[in-house]
């Protein structure tokens, strides 16, 4: 899939912050959360959201389009973040050691193979700040097993499947449970970890 069939999904979460951002934004306002990287941000849906609150922003994501789409409506609301265009399986991630005091990534880091994510994982380590947190919302093996039962897919490996039908065609999913979330994480303190619309939603701190 190109980078730009995920417009379907750009457009539909346009301006739809999920429901824990809020609550992290309020926890982040302190001097030592200032910076916020939006780990494929799409078309900004958090990243305004934040740089509305009074952070700094950076983010990116593999669609141009969704690019140029963010900073468009960033400007219409006369506010600015540093976003680009990457994709998150070339790494290093163009940012410098301990850059952010949190990391956000919403439904992103399961696009790819285990072993990527294992590599994805180890960077978000080393660009974030000691004590920085972190946020991330992932499918779980339930929602794997959904999968399976409505569209015909390719497995790649342990909860890791291609679907070969559907808007998503084409596109790795791997699934996790929770005990393989934490462990990938484990450098982190985990304040939270809960499930909402089939997916895990972690928030941690680095220790």
């Amino acid at each position: 899939m190109s980078s730009d069939a995920w417009l379907y999904w750009y457009w539909g979460k346009e301006r739809k912050i999920e429901e824990d951002i809020p609550h992290l934004a309020e926890g982040f306002k302190d001097p030592h959360a200032s910076k916020i990287l939006d780990f494929g941000c799409g078309t900004g849906r958090h990243a305004i959201y934040f740089a509305m609150n009074g952070f700094k922003v950076y983010g990116f994501d593999q669609s141009e389009l969704a690019i140029k789409r963010a900073m468009g409506l960033l400007q219409a609301e006369h506010l600015s973040a540093h976003l680009k265009v990457w994709n998150m399986a070339i790494l290093p991630l163009p940012y410098r050691d301990e850059f952010f005091d949190a990391v956000i990534a919403v439904r992103v880091i399961h696009h790819t193979k285990l072993a990527t994510i294992s590599a994805i994982a180890k960077e978000i380590h080393r660009i974030t700040a000691k004590g920085g947190y972190l946020y991330l919302q992932v499918p779980t093996e339930q929602k794997g097993e959904k999968l399976l039962e409505e569209q015909k897919c390719e497995r790649l490996g342990e909860r890791t499947f291609l679907p070969l039908e559907g808007e998503e065609a084409g596109v790795v999913h791997h699934y996790f449970t929770s005990e393989e979330l934490t462990s990938l994480f484990e450098r982190y303190n985990p304040l939270d970890l809960h499930t909402s619309s089939e997916h895990y939603c972690l928030t941690a701190i680095k220790s």
